[in-house]
């Protein structure tokens, strides 16, 4: 049995959460970071799904966000097709709403506004969320190719990645991807 909340019930549960999304390198951090320190906001980094235990995660009910676990080494990860590192992406994305989603139902019980750097998909934020609560923010192609070539592929190159493993030693604290931030004080 699959367990399923309509639409209604969640944009409810989330009346009080802004969200961030878009390409990368268009600034979609720094934006979060700085509207919750001006307005006293809950601030949700980016990967805040992350904070759920990586040992809950299931090879079989999550395969694309155990992807480092099951795969056989940084080599297999390279020489992916374009397709196939595109329905991985996707995979991550579709696996990753549920926990993100889960989170910010979480903390939305301590009734403070928050504000996410999100990977939920547009269409999906279409459906929980009011329009005037999402911005899309987005960076010129080239640039985030350049961005994202010289970050992304020289470290994937020098070291095999756990995406799970790595969540598990992460801790959230107040400077976490999600955490608390006073207003900011104004002259």
């Amino acid at each position: 049995m699959q367990i399923s909340f309509d639409t209604n019930v969640l944009r409810w549960y989330l009346r009080d959460v802004y969200f961030i999304n878009g390409t990368a390198y268009a600034g979609k951090s720094t934006m979060v970071r700085l509207l919750a320190e001006r307005y006293g906001m809950i601030h949700c980094g980016e990967n805040y799904h992350d904070l759920f235990p990586a040992a809950e995660l299931s090879p079989e009910l999550q395969p694309n966000l155990c992807y480092f676990e099951t795969m056989s080494g940084g080599e297999e990860f390279l020489h992916r097709t374009p397709e196939e590192y595109r329905r991985w992406c996707e995979g991550v994305a579709r696996e990753a709403v549920q926990l993100e989603i889960a989170e910010l139902i979480r903390l939305s019980a301590q009734g403070k506004k928050i504000i996410a750097d999100t990977n939920i998909p547009p269409e999906i934020l279409r459906e929980i969320s009011d329009y005037r609560r999402v911005a899309i923010l987005l960076s010129p192609q080239a640039y985030a190719r350049r961005q994202c070539r010289s970050t992304v592929f020289s470290t994937a190159a020098t070291r095999k990645s756990s995406c799970c493993s790595a969540r598990s030693a992460r801790q959230p604290t107040r400077s976490g991807p999600c955490a608390t931030s006073a207003p900011a004080s104004r002259k």
